[in-house]
């Protein structure tokens, strides 16, 4: 990522992978929880989304939920 002096990154931060379709107002999110130190993270889409074209975004938190990274859009799949 740019810029990324001074941030507090910590091993423990959660990720979140969002999977949305604008037309459908529809989305989803990982169900199991991963930590940024295992450098993954995947989600099974919803149903209604299996054969759709999908925008995906990564989001990251603090271990407690209350500090929010800004989604970086990683584009369509």
């Amino acid at each position: 990522m740019d810029g990324v002096h001074g941030l507090n990154l910590a091993w423990d931060d959660r990720l979140v992978l969002c999977a949305y379709h604008p037309g459908l107002c529809v989305a989803g999110i990982n169900d199991e929880e991963r930590l940024r130190e295992e450098g993954f993270v995947a989600l099974q889409l919803p149903p209604l989304l299996a054969d759709k074209t999908v925008h995906l975004y990564l989001m990251v938190h603090d271990r407690d939920g209350r500090q929010w990274s800004n989604s970086r859009y990683l584009g369509e799949f």
